[in-house]
């Protein structure tokens, strides 16, 4: 499915018709239709803020084309945005104050799985859930939504592909210490351990790790595994491969990372990136002609300096890509959409 206007409003008009069935909808029966209220969750804080501006860009889009279109059942959209890139315990706060004050019709989160977990536990299924990025899998909470990439459509792809294409038997893990790095992993064990591959380490940060990761770098160094998994997010992505090619281990050790988009990426920068993968369900540069349009759009809202684009909350995956055909290696630096 391409990132059109129509898939956007498709999907809100999905949530809009499940907030029918719980009754968060059907507050409306006046000659003034009410306001759409849609809580928007996404990072303005901590080592994922990195995505926030373009998180908020999308939205905007969105939200200006929908209610060009006449809105979602005949009701503008308002969007209300809230931090989810600090603590879990935060953002469930914000969540609250969203739902009692404002009486959100919906909510859409672009944020860890920690977070979205706190989410859940403090909507107990009242209000749809749109949580839009890539995620370990296996949550079914009662109106949640998940539209991102799970491990067997991503992760294990990227395996064979380490294994067959770049020969790779031995494998260091590096992820961030959370629910979606560690459950993730469990499924990359397992897929590289049917493909005949090693995991010699496996090592897990706190957000925002103060050594910039020297001594997990030099760790990878002493145990010279073929390629490093990579499941860290935002800023720490971008210090541990900046660390890392610092070490001089780039050309002899192969890195795939599972959250590299185009604004980590340009983080990481174009003489850090030599072996670097990526496997994502979204990149700008897509060729499709709804990417197209869609890039042309946002650049028509927000001008040729708006935040870089990446898979955001308002971008989905197009049918006719997979994920095979996102690995990229050595990317040259980004140019602003």
């Amino acid at each position: 499915m391409n990132p059109t206007h129509n898939n956007i409003r498709r999907r809100l008009l999905q949530a809009g018709a499940a907030a029918l069935g719980t009754g968060s909808v059907a507050r409306y029966a006046s000659a003034e239709p009410k306001e759409f209220k849609i809580g928007l969750m996404i990072a303005l804080s901590g080592p994922a803020s990195l995505f926030g501006p373009t998180q908020r860009a999308c939205a905007d889009l969105a939200a200006e084309q929908i209610n060009k279109a006449g809105g979602i059942m005949g009701r503008p959209i308002r969007l209300l945005a809230a931090d989810a890139g600090g603590p879990p315990a935060d953002a469930a706060r914000s969540v609250v104050r969203l739902m009692l004050e404002e009486k959100v019709d919906c909510f859409i989160g672009s944020h860890d799985s920690a977070t979205r977990e706190a989410v859940v536990t403090t909507i107990k299924g009242r209000t749809p859930y749109i949580y839009t990025p890539v995620y370990e899998g296996g949550d079914c909470s009662q109106n949640l939504y998940c539209l991102g990439e799970t491990p067997p459509q991503q992760a294990q792809p990227a395996a064979e592909f380490l294994v067959k294409e770049r020969k790779a038997k031995s494998f260091f893990l590096i992820g961030n210490d959370y629910v979606w790095p560690r459950k993730t992993n469990e499924q990359v064990k397992k897929y590289l351990s049917e493909l005949g591959g090693k995991v010699v380490a496996e090592e897990y940060m706190p957000f925002g790790a103060p050594n910039k990761f020297e001594e997990i770098v030099t760790r990878i160094r002493t145990t010279k595994p073929d390629a490093v998994v990579i499941t860290l997010v935002g800023a720490d992505n971008v210090n541990f491969n900046r660390t890392f090619a610092g070490f001089g281990l780039a050309k002899d050790i192969t890195r795939l990372a599972l959250l590299l988009e185009e604004n980590t990426l340009m983080g990481v920068g174009a003489e850090n990136s030599e072996g670097l993968f990526s496997c994502m369900g979204y990149f700008a540069n897509d060729p499709s002609d709804g990417n197209k349009q869609f890039r042309a759009a946002y650049t028509a809202r927000h001008g040729e300096k708006a935040p870089q684009l990446r898979r955001s909350a308002w971008t989905v995956m197009p049918a006719s890509t997979s994920p095979r055909r996102c690995l990229r290696r050595r990317a040259a630096p980004m140019r602003r959409s």
